[in-house]
């Protein structure tokens, strides 16, 4: 075994599979995969799609370059479950087990299978160069995942509900961790675009937003002239969690803009995306990303370099302004169901008051995460029991949860996030940066924090922040050096991969 792991991992410089390879790591996948996953929310093909996505993950194990194409995979399946398959309102849903259920998790179990034995066999990606990698993020998530796997030990509130805490904080524990480890060492960092990331996420929030139009259409959501919130839905989520999504995403279309690229179609994209939250009856997305609209306006202003680049957008608000004038009447009471009760807290003030008592009541491992759930049976609810109902409030939450461990844990994994993002300046992780902060304004008045789809974002984000940013130097964030800007001087193995070592081109020399 020992020598076939010191063996280079020749498959996929295969002629045919490299081929392959070249369009799987390319933005062209991506957006195939975006297209593939709204056709099939649109029209009920999950289990399709999620065969495919089933299969290219193994294809990508066993014979491709590394495990970059993982990112959008994993953010589409999230949103790809359609409402046909929705299974809290289906009973033919493919997502429980008497229906289809087993059959995607034995696909997943060989997706894991076939995972493992890359690592195993591949020394430039797999479990030989894990050592080599540094994780600045991995000791504080780590502990704050076991945290939530001890949360609620001694907790009276817990009875009846302990193997499904253990279940839920394992679950937590895998969305946060697993893809952040994997990535960091089972991708070939130097040979991804800066933009990659940006890319993919912006595609997210598209698809998020269509969906949220389809909605409006196959559930009949205008009723009397107005739109009906609860009819807003999807197989994995509804209105709210809808809403959060597309929010996250207007940060990457901002950075297109001020790196003057795209700049017709990233604001094309915008308008989209703030419609798209409008129409999602959101309050909480709402706010954020107009609230991220603006700072993303005022950044493009002092950060574009072309005059051409500000015209577009100045040009793109007056349109927005111009539209949100003639269409006064359909946005506005659209916002006016979205705010019937203005800023009010709708029940959020007693829920953290009980979070809070939780908290006083179980202060050193908290009363767990279905501790809110205490005066309902295990068994009185149907298939998304397993989901516990939420504190609204990330801080709250975790205090409630697993007490004073928990939320030392957090404050760790906190702190540490905002050491590395201001240690790895640049344009590409400012804008990162600015959509998981828009994830964790949204999380002070929701529970998106402990959800899977933004977790998985999440994670990646980080990876992709910590990682990508050793193949590129920068002076400052106002004059970003990128690594085509450089002169090559030689490469050294560093952290298993062929890394580059760069210094500054001289401005009397002209790069061929």
């Amino acid at each position: 075994m020992n020598d076939i792991a010191q063996k280079r991992y020749i498959l996929p410089d295969l002629p045919f599979f490299s081929w392959i390879n070249a369009f799987i790591h390319s933005k062209w996948f991506a957006f195939c995969l975006a297209i593939f996953c709204l056709v099939s929310n649109v029209l009920g093909l999950d289990f399709y799609f999620y065969f495919t996505i089933a299969c290219l993950a193994i294809y990508i194990s066993l014979f491709g370059r590394d495990y970059l194409p993982y990112i959008p995979m994993m953010l589409f399946s999230y949103i790809a479950p359609s409402i046909q398959n929705n299974p809290s309102k289906s009973d033919n849903s493919i997502f429980l087990l008497n229906n289809g259920g087993l059959t995607l998790i034995i696909m997943g179990g060989a997706v894991a299978f076939f995972l493992l034995v890359r690592l195993i066999f591949d020394r430039e990606i797999g479990f030989r160069n894990m050592v080599k990698c540094k994780y600045r993020l991995l000791g504080g998530m780590v502990f704050l995942g076991i945290s939530y796997v001890i949360s609620g030990l001694g907790s009276a509130l817990l009875d009846g509900f302990e193997i499904k805490n253990l279940m839920f904080a394992g679950v937590q524990f895998a969305a946060m961790v697993v893809p952040y480890f994997v990535l960091c060492f089972g991708v070939k960092w130097n040979k991804v675009k800066k933009d990659y990331f940006a890319f993919c996420a912006i595609l997210f929030g598209l698809v998020a937003g269509l969906q949220i139009l389809y909605a409006y259409h196959a559930n009949d959501v205008i009723q009397n002239g107005k739109p009906v919130k609860l009819l807003i839905y999807s197989g994995w989520g509804v209105s709210t969690n809808m809403g959060a999504m597309v929010t996250l995403a207007i940060p990457f279309a901002f950075y297109y803009i001020c790196k003057d690229k795209n700049v017709i179609i990233s604001n094309i994209v915008i308008v989209i995306l703030f419609f798209a939250n409008i129409m999602s009856l959101s309050r909480n997305s709402i706010l954020v990303c107009v609230l991220l609209y603006v700072i993303c306006e005022i950044i493009m202003i002092f950060k574009a370099e072309k005059f051409f680049t500000r015209f577009i957008s100045v040009l793109f608000i007056i349109l927005l302004l111009a539209g949100i004038y003639f269409f006064n009447n359909y946005i506005f009471n659209t916002l006016g169901v979205s705010f019937i009760n203005g800023f009010e807290p709708s029940g959020r003030l007693e829920i953290y008051e009980d979070a809070i008592e939780t908290f006083y009541s179980f202060p050193l491992f908290g009363g767990g995460f279905y501790a809110i759930n205490s005066g309902l049976s295990p068994d009185e609810v149907a298939w998304n029991a397993f989901f516990p109902r939420m504190w609204h409030n990330t801080v709250l939450q975790v205090m409630a949860t697993g007490g004073f461990i928990s939320l030392i844990a957090y404050l760790i994994h906190r702190i540490q996030t905002i050491i590395l993002v201001f240690k790895k300046r640049n344009v590409e992780n400012f804008f990162i940066a600015l959509s998981i902060l828009s994830l964790l304004l949204m999380s002070l008045l929701d529970c998106y924090f402990f959800q899977l789809g933004p977790m998985l974002l999440y994670a990646s984000a980080f990876a992709f922040i910590e990682q990508r940013l050793p193949f590129a130097k920068k002076d400052s964030f106002d004059n970003y050096v990128s690594i085509e800007e450089f002169r090559y001087i030689e490469p050294i193995e560093r952290n298993g991969f062929e890394n580059i070592i760069y210094k500054r081109k001289s401005k009397r020399t002209k790069i061929k």
